[in-house]
């Protein structure tokens, strides 16, 4: 499945039935097959996040401060998460500490404030298993070469590895088109299933499971979801 367009609805066909959905800032398309769909993480038409909110990490030097309004009081904040890598430009990445079996069931993408943000959508599949994820910035030669995968248009990429219990049935192959985030590519090989994702500038950028919760030991319901924020300069 491919697209060059920078916004639309590609869906997979049966009997895989996943949707990709395309979203340019100030719109969401949600169409009628979207499994489970998710909350809106597109800002509102004032620049403002959506009401899911963002990801509340900790700043380390240089880091951009969430805006107040999406930071929880003390009373309120959720426990710590182990799924949270924090901005950064070096390789980082977490394990799955459900122990799920997991399948990549669509992807969304949108602008944020000082950051475009990529979701990738798990569903949970039968058994258990373990999953290890790992994110870096690299060279896009680098990338192909790793995953055995076509070289992405950009110079630079974020790939993303699940080794172990995470598949796809068919890629995702999708021009995104925005300020930070371009090219996605997410494919399942017989080593690993990868996330190339395509970006402009230095590809800084943070990753945050928020169902996976410290001391969890099965995710909220049947679908996690995986958030890659990608911020400008």
């Amino acid at each position: 499945m491919r697209s060059n367009s920078g916004s639309g609805t590609a869906v997979v066909p049966t009997p895989t039935p996943a949707v990709v959905t395309t979203s340019v800032p100030g719109s969401t398309i949600v169409p009628a097959a979207t499994i489970g769909v998710l909350p809106s993480r597109l800002p509102t038409t004032s620049g403002d996040p959506g009401p899911s909110g963002e990801p509340v990490v900790t700043p380390g030097p240089g880091t951009p401060t969430p805006e107040p309004s999406a930071v929880p009081s003390a009373s309120t904040s959720p426990a710590p998460l182990v799924a949270d890598t924090g901005f950064t430009c070096e390789a980082a990445g977490f394990d799955d500490p459900t122990k799920g079996s997991w399948r990549v069931t669509r992807a969304e993408w949108g602008a944020r404030d000082r950051w475009d943000e990529l979701t990738i959508v798990l569903g949970r599949e039968a058994g258990r298993g373990r999953t290890d994820i790992s994110v870096e910035a690299m060279s896009a030669r680098d990338a192909a070469r790793i995953t055995g995968l076509d070289k992405a248009r950009n110079d630079r990429v974020v790939l993303i590895t699940f080794d172990g219990d995470v598949t796809r049935n068919t890629a995702i192959v999708e021009r995104m088109g925005l300020r930070a985030l371009d090219y996605l590519n997410i494919e399942t090989t017989s080593q690993a299933t990868y996330a190339v994702v395509g970006v402009e500038r230095d590809g800084c950028f943070r990753m945050v499971a928020p169902a996976w919760k410290k001391g969890t030991e099965t995710a909220v319901g049947d679908t996690m979801n995986l958030l890659l924020d990608v911020k400008y300069r």
